[in-house]
């Protein structure tokens, strides 16, 4: 974490409802550059390269398409450099041209010369502590607010959970790390355990991945995707099963933050479905 450094705008850190025991916060990561925190990894990762070298360019290999294919292209165009992307064979023609046209060059694996180096940003030293500057963010925003108890995000999130991971074991030890994953169809009992990337892995209802949704929606007036929501359900059920009464004796507030990792497109023809109906019924009301 020494070496990292994000050098792009902080996100915003929100509180959203908070309870008698516990305040509740969203890190913004979906607001951030590119709309990902993955942006912050492959930034840091390309910032490393001196400027005398930029010039040679880097290769950037096992990354599908989405977010951290999108955030290096833009690294690159901040920092000029040029940047190979290794493509899978079956990529979408139309996603191979939208690479192009943010200036991304674009390889399969059959075309690298042999003995080439090349980045997997999943694996990367430096692109896991950029995405771990968020961690320094949340805990200088918190600031006088109550202790931070607990970090909740989605399983899987490109990388970012096990980033945080590694940045909370430096910073902050005694924090937790929670993953959140949709449980399988049928209640949710408890919370299990997992692997060395987190503390526990959360597993959430369908139901409260869209309560989640809806509740943010009416505290921050923006919507959340998937994985955003997953990590607030999982939030709100760590409070829900280690709240006041629970082992026995009052609690002291604490602070719960759920990491929005990323914004998806969401296709507008389902929010037409979700909210025309509702929309038609409104009422007119004329200002002047």
């Amino acid at each position: 974490m020494a070496a990292a450094s994000s050098g792009l705008p902080p996100t915003p850190l929100t509180p959203i409802s908070p309870s008698s025991e516990f305040s509740f916060w969203l890190k913004r990561e979906d607001q951030q550059l590119g709309f990902s925190a993955h942006i912050r990894g492959v930034y840091n990762r390309m910032i490393q390269v001196p400027a005398a070298d930029r010039w040679r360019g880097l290769v950037f290999h096992g990354v599908h398409y989405g977010h951290y294919i999108k955030s290096i292209a833009m690294a690159s165009r901040l920092l000029q450099i040029q940047v190979q992307i290794v493509t899978p064979w079956n990529m979408r023609p139309a996603e191979v041209q939208e690479l192009r046209d943010l200036g991304c060059g674009v390889v399969t694996p059959e075309a690298i010369p042999t003995g080439t180096s090349w980045i997997d940003p999943l694996e990367d030293p430096y692109v896991l502590a950029g995405i771990g500057t968020s961690i320094l963010e949340i805990l200088h925003q918190l600031n006088t607010s109550p202790d931070l108890e607990a970090i909740f995000c989605a399983d899987p999130a490109g990388g970012v959970l096990k980033a945080l991971r590694l940045a909370i074991r430096q910073l902050v030890p005694h924090v937790r790390v929670f993953g959140v994953r949709l449980a399988p169809d049928g209640p949710v009992k408890d919370c299990s355990t997992d692997s060395c990337q987190t503390d526990a892995t959360i597993l959430v209802e369908r139901d409260c991945v869209l309560r989640a949704i809806g509740e943010v929606f009416q505290t921050t007036r923006t919507v959340i995707d998937r994985d955003g929501a997953l990590a607030v359900a999982g939030m709100k059920r760590y409070a829900t099963e280690h709240g006041e009464g629970k082992f026995g004796a009052a609690r002291h507030t604490t602070s719960l933050v759920a990491v929005t990792s990323s914004a998806e497109e969401i296709p507008l023809d389902s929010l037409y479905g979700c909210y025309g109906g509702i929309v038609a019924s409104l009422p007119i009301r004329w200002s002047g």
